[in-house]
């Protein structure tokens, strides 16, 4: 029984690639009512691309709602004069800085969409990334929670997601290559309709059902009050409360990575909200998590395809240069 079952599972992954299907996929999902939330605080120069980028890929059923964390002047000036010219731009903001959790739960507050996705404000999205968490969420049963691959995102990154002593991995993007080239390359290389399920989605662009917020409320914003840990911590929840975790890794979402908080901040929030998670749920079902998705044969496929499109000339400068990173072997 067991190698009839192997051998179906490899026969369902070496079919056609999502890109041969994406359209009738993409299709199904045009209905669907999802609202995305930015939470902005300062960071003019990633917030202004990060919005161009969202506003030119939402569709009539999509809404855009930016929570200004009592940004300067200069920021809020810009989010207030684009709203003005979009009238799918929400734009609310906090009188006195509240921090990331406190200001995420004010956003999914003013959602009743089917789907809310917390998207960071340092980020560039490509065509078609909404529909295509839709698609990976609602056709993976039991699902309530979905994140795309990345440069930046954790075990999400690719090609290389080890961590370093003060930093999560960031790669650059390949010499020459776009964010949506990098985006029809994880298309390519997802096979039929299978994607990894998680037990961690990280928090740079975390797409959440309503049926899961129903179920077990917002973000801690009392123990993960700074924006580090909740997101797993919100996972864990929804796992305990028996909704899945899934990674749409034909989605490729670039992240430019804590452009809100130094080095040294994120150093300090990271170890403290590390020492939560594992006060709440254990040690050794938080680290048991974080090795699953080291060992995931899904992702290491996609960390391996991903490493042979790098070579070392730079990238092509449509990003944030500073970021070019060394393939992880």
């Amino acid at each position: 029984m067991l190698p009839r079952l192997l051998r179906r599972w490899h026969e369902a992954f070496d079919r056609s690639s999502y890109a041969a299907f994406k359209q009738d996929r993409i299709a199904q999902q045009r209905a669907r009512d999802v609202d995305i939330v930015i939470c902005v605080h300062n960071a003019l120069d990633y917030v202004k691309p990060c919005l161009a980028s969202v506003l030119e890929t939402i569709g009539p059923r999509h809404r855009v709602i930016v929570i200004d964390d009592a940004s300067e002047s200069e920021v809020g000036d810009y989010l207030h004069d684009l709203c003005g010219r979009n009238d799918r731009l929400c734009i609310r903001r906090n009188s006195v800085r509240v921090g990331y959790t406190k200001s995420a739960n004010k956003g999914l507050r003013l959602s009743s969409a089917d789907l809310v996705i917390l998207l960071n404000s340092d980020t560039i999205v490509a065509p078609n990334w909404i529909e295509k968490l839709c698609d990976a969420v609602y056709t993976t049963e039991g699902a309530g929670i979905v994140g795309p691959l990345s440069n930046a995102a954790g075990f999400q990154s690719i090609p290389n997601h080890r961590s370093t002593s003060v930093q999560t991995a960031i790669n650059g993007l390949p010499a020459r290559l776009s964010v949506e080239d990098m985006d029809r390359y994880c298309e390519s290389w997802t096979r039929g309709k299978i994607l990894p399920r998680v037990p961690v989605v990280h928090g740079f662009c975390f797409g959440v059902r309503r049926a899961v917020i129903d179920a077990i409320g917002l973000f801690d914003e009392a123990l993960f009050a700074d924006g580090f840990g909740e997101e797993d911590d919100y996972c864990l929840r929804a796992s305990e409360a028996g909704f899945e975790l899934v990674v749409a890794t034909h989605t490729y979402v670039f992240h430019a990575k804590t452009k809100s908080y130094t080095p040294a901040q994120r150093q300090v929030l990271t170890t403290a909200a590390g020492q939560a998670l594992r006060a709440r749920h254990g040690k050794a079902q938080v680290d048991r998590a974080f090795e699953l998705l080291d060992a995931n044969s899904i992702l290491n496929k996609f960390r391996r395809e991903a490493s042979r499109l790098y070579v070392t000339a730079p990238s092509n400068g449509s990003v944030d240069q500073t970021l070019i990173a060394k393939p992880h072997e």
